[in-house]
């Protein structure tokens, strides 16, 4: 109670403690959530430390990928319990009674989901049996959580299933999950291209590693024999289910507790110091209270108070903070597909986090109710014997620390800033206004091949296009972001390269916005009799020494395909993201595209209707001419071109906005340091100062006086703070950063600091000598 009452009467004091503690929390609770959600939480598989998926590992990614007849020809291991494998989980219509929709569809061969220990949530797994399972959302949001939905006929790609089981909650394979259905119809799978993810699940007590040398040297047994396509330059091994599905966001969310851990280690050292300073600049009241034995505020209350403060507002800051960054989270950090939620063990670990930052700063600034410990703590503290400048000095060591850290963050969050603001004036390489896009996947069953494709695209592109008054319209599997197929292909000195291949009817580029620099379009006079034709971007033309009126030349082992004369030559758009070089791409008319390589197409990407249309008018042609022509397709939602362009830079925009708020949060507790530690300093030198005073020196002297030595401090951890930035820039590989940025970084901390130095230089000038030296 007594701690509540002083609170009331020194506000100040109390708010600036306990928002520097609930900095310290909300950052750590933050964090906690984070590493919780995407590491910490239970797969929804049973055994799952038991499950490996194995074959072929490319550039870096420890996620294994095999063909379907390397998996037919390996078989069985000893060590394996059971296997199964799966594809990507890609785009395929779905349609329930008057309902359709283009969802993720997930292919799995018999033994799949029991290999992965997956427990319908109702229902029964996907074995040998005819049928679909649906995602826990998917039956709760579009099915309505109904209770008779085992039985229920879904229409997948054209072919009829009954639902035999509801997927458990959170279920999800390297990424969301609509509907589960036989491998057969996701695609065939007698081919030898490398579209399996294999798994198995091994027997106890089986290393893993040893299944990962036994792959291995299975690989190498049948590398180069006929039938069985092992890859080229492929790492082969089986890599553990856990690894595979965290991998990517398990070195960054590591590294941000570990970051979040520092940051409350400072927030309690600040808080420390808040307390000693509070406590000194009151020790002779304290001790004339015990003297006459009142009740006197000890550390313990206080800290408790403010401990209790911290967390109220700490922990809804960090729920805020976790709410700020949720939706731009990466893809691929999510291993469920549960909601990045605060748990009952994040609250713990950061209560008791809390408890023990609360306990060390009262044990380290506890004052004594002795009045000899009293006295002996103010000369300590004023640095006249050894223990004072010892304690003098450390607090200067992490007003320096803080300093640095606090600096070298304010570069990275201002180069991070010029970094995305400089990506959002890049053009992006196409005109994306009034461009719209949604995805279409049409099914095997309905348009088995090519020129069915093509027919329905015709119909549609026709029809939608007297709808909205001749407004350009097509169809493409790559729109100009994002990503999309590459193959091999020969530039002119007969080495081979990877370029994106892209398929497109007439109309399509036009809708897209796509800048022609040379030679002609692609029209309806490029049909399949016609000579084999393509566009080029500019990066082609840079990589593989060709260009317009020359030939490309395939090396892919899907098809033989004819040489393809280049009759135009287009702009580079950023497929990557516009702080990346442009990538080569070829574009080839869907009519002439070989139909072995159209099927592999299909299998793994949708195709894109692209149309323009004035923005903010209602567009509905086509998807009127859909339902008329094709009323068993789904079209995906409708979006902007416009929209997709700005989506390349989130990322740019996520890492300014989350390092600026870091360096922001350095920056306050470096200024809180700053100003506790000078607040330290000035309690055991106030008779000092208020003799000065009485002597009649100047209010600058005395300000400098009492803020220089920290001024200068954090000035040189500041400038410390930079210099290893700079140093480090080139292993960093950080963009942007250059004189501009670290001098406004510099100037920024420099202002935080003279407004920390501000209240003690205050104090200082406008002391009252008497008073002061009555009050010791």
């Amino acid at each position: 109670m007594h701690a509540w009452v002083a609170m009331l009467r020194r506000p100040w004091f109390f708010l600036l403690a306990a928002s520097t503690l609930a900095m310290g929390i909300a950052t750590l609770s933050a964090a906690l959530t984070l590493v919780d959600a995407l590491l910490w939480r239970s797969l929804p598989f049973v055994d799952s430390d038991r499950v490996v998926l194995y074959g072929a590992r490319y550039r870096d990614d420890p996620t294994p990928i095999a063909s379907p007849r390397y998996v037919a020809a390996m078989g069985d291991l000893p060590q394996m319990a059971s296997r199964g494998a799966t594809r990507l989980p890609r785009a395929m219509n779905v349609v329930c009674t008057d309902r359709r929709w283009l969802l993720q569809g997930q292919g799995v061969d018999a033994g799949f989901l029991t290999t992965l220990g997956v427990v319908p949530h109702r229902g029964r797994n996907l074995t040998h049996e005819y049928g679909a399972m649906v995602s826990y959302a998917f039956w709760r949001q579009r099915l309505g959580g109904r209770d008779d939905v085992l039985g229920h006929v879904l229409t997948v790609e054209g072919h009829r299933l009954p639902i035999i089981g509801v997927l458990p909650k959170g279920y999800r394979f390297l990424t969301d999950v609509d509907v589960v259905v036989p491998l057969g119809i996701a695609g065939a799978d007698d081919d030898t291209a490398e579209n399996l993810i294999p798994a198995a699940r091994l027997a106890p007590g089986v290393d893993p590693r040893a299944v990962s040398a036994m792959v291995a040297a299975y690989a190498r047994e049948r590398a180069g024999r006929p039938g069985i396509d092992t890859g080229s330059g492929a790492d082969f091994g089986a890599t553990p289910l856990d690894h595979a599905l965290t991998w990517q966001a398990r070195p960054p969310l590591l590294g941000m507790l570990g970051a979040a851990l520092v940051v409350l280690a400072i927030a309690g050292i600040n808080l420390s110091n808040l307390m000693l300073g509070r406590g000194l600049a009151r020790s002779r009241d304290t001790a004339v209270r015990v003297a006459l034995g009142a009740h006197a505020l000890t550390p313990w209350s206080i800290a408790v108070a403010i401990g209790l403060l911290a967390a109220a507002f700490g922990v809804p800051l960090g729920d805020l903070v976790v709410d700020m960054f949720r939706d731009v989270v990466p893809d691929a950090w999510r291993s469920t597909s549960l909601p990045i939620d605060s748990s009952a063990t994040v609250r713990w670990l950061t209560g008791g986090a809390d408890a023990v930052i609360v306990v060390l700063s009262a044990t380290s600034a506890s004052v004594h109710d002795r009045i000899d410990d009293l006295l002996r703590e103010r000369v300590a503290v004023a640095g006249s014997h050894r223990p004072g400048r010892m304690a003098r000095g450390a607090r200067s060591t992490m007003v320096l620390v803080q300093a640095a850290m606090a600096s070298a963050l304010l570069v990275f969050g201002v180069a991070a800033l010029a970094h995305s603001t400089r990506l959002e004036k890049i053009a992006p390489g196409f005109d994306p206004k009034g461009a719209f896009f949604a995805p279409l996947q049409p099914d095997v069953a309905s348009y088995p091949g090519s020129t069915d494709v093509s027919d329905l695209f015709d119909a549609l592109r026709q029809g939608a296009m007297s709808a909205s008054g001749e407004e350009p319209m097509g169809f493409t599997n790559l729109l100009p972001l994002g990503d999309g197929l590459v193959m091999p292909f020969l530039d002119t000195a007969g080495h081979r390269h990877f370029v994106r291949y892209a398929v497109m009817t007439p109309g399509a580029a036009e809708a897209m916005g796509l800048k022609r620099l040379a030679g002609r379009g692609l029209g309806a006079g490029d049909h399949a009799g016609a000579p084999p034709v393509a566009w080029v971007n500019r990066a082609f033309e840079h990589l593989m020494g060709g260009g317009l009126g020359d030939v490309a030349r395939s090396d892919s082992r899907l098809a033989v395909m004819p040489p393809l004369q280049i009759v135009g030559v287009v702009a580079d758009t950023r497929v990557p993201g516009p702080d990346e070089r442009a990538v080569a791409t070829i574009f080839v008319p869907l009519a002439q595209v070989d139909a072995t390589v159209f099927a592999f197409i299909r299998r793994i990407m949708p195709m894109y209707a692209v149309w323009r249309h004035p923005v903010g008018a209602p567009d509905t042609a086509f998807e009127r001419r859909l339902r008329t022509v094709a009323p068993d397709l789904a079209a995906g939602d409708t979006r902007q071109l416009g929209d997709m362009a700005r989506a390349v830079t989130a990322a740019a925009r996520r890492n300014a906005a989350l390092l600026c708020t870091l360096s922001l949060a350095a920056l306050f507790l470096a200024g809180v340091g700053q100003y506790s530690s000078q607040s330290v300093d000035m309690a055991g030198r106030r008779r000092e100062i208020a003799l000065q005073v009485a002597l009649g020196a100047r209010g600058t002297d005395l300000a400098q006086g009492v803020v220089a030595r920290y001024l200068f401090v954090a000035c040189v951890g500041a400038l410390a703070g930079v210099s290893v930035v700079m140093l480090a820039q080139p292993y960093l590989r950080v963009a942007d950063i250059d004189t501009s940025v670290v001098s406004l970084a510099l100037f920024v901390f420099l202002a935080a600091s003279l407004a920390a130095a501000a209240p003690s230089a205050w104090r200082a000038v406008t002391m009252e000598p008497l008073a002061a030296l009555r009050g010791g």
